[in-house]
């Protein structure tokens, strides 16, 4: 870091293809506007990203009240920096992970597979968790939190998934498009939780959020897959000219 801060060196102007085509106006990009359907695409997936992302946050910062008496209180106190550092080291390993993997032209799939660790993880916490149905029924302290946490890591490489995929959907309009929409609905989502989860009981906050994978992953589903800036990149024009 800091060489690359002693040496810097300028970027390639523009960075890419699908960038340059953008930027000089070409006609192969102004006569490639999306149509009806792939704008329903991108909405499914804003959504279901923004929902996600939105509702386990704000969820997850209630998850030490519900853990109290069955883990020490000091590993509570460290229950957000920890669920925070598995976010992020999810969003680091899908990055990692789709490039050695060449899962870039199938980041539908790799996303579906996130939301049904999620499921899973979400579903485990529900029946093991002290006090909810089926009774008698019950798992420790630390299977609770090692299921949050693959939760936590698979919700935090959904991001930069749902990031990707949205501006290949929507190109070739800004990145910024995607980005700043599905931030918005996050926050969007994180505001309705918090006015929704007092009024469930705390026993079924983990269906809750099983229920909430179900539906991300049906928006998710209908999403049709276009990867315009990788077309542009690799045949040097924007593909799918056809108007809506």
């Amino acid at each position: 870091m800091v060489a690359w801060m002693a040496l810097p060196k300028l970027p390639r102007a523009p960075p890419s293809i699908s960038q340059g085509l953008r930027g000089a106006g070409a006609q192969a990009v102004a006569s490639a506007p999306l149509t009806k359907c792939q704008w329903v695409s991108f909405g499914c997936l804003m959504i279901a990203g923004g929902m996600l992302n939105g509702v386990f946050q704000a969820w997850s910062n209630t998850i030490p009240t519900q853990l109290e008496g069955d883990l020490p209180g000091a590993l509570l106190k460290w229950f957000s920096f920890i669920a925070g550092l598995a976010g992020a080291s999810g969003s680091l390993l899908v990055a990692f992970s789709t490039r050695v993997l060449n899962l870039e032209s199938k980041l539908k799939m790799t996303l579906l597979c996130t939301i049904f660790l999620q499921f899973v993880g979400f579903v485990l916490f529900a029946v093991l968790l002290p006090g909810s149905p089926p009774a008698g029924v019950s798992g420790s302290g630390l299977l609770l939190m090692l299921l949050i946490i693959i939760g936590s890591v698979a919700n935090g490489a959904m991001s930069p998934l749902v990031y990707e995929l949205g501006a290949e959907l929507s190109y070739p309009c800004s990145e910024g498009l995607s980005g700043g929409v599905f931030s918005w609905l996050l926050n969007v989502f994180q505001v309705v939780l918090l006015v929704v989860l007092p009024i469930v009981p705390a026993a079924w906050d983990g269906e809750l959020m099983a229920g909430t994978c179900l539906v991300g992953a049906g928006l998710v589903a209908v999403v049709q897959e276009r990867y315009g800036r990788q077309e542009a990149d690799r045949d040097g024009v924007a593909l799918d000219t056809k108007t809506p």
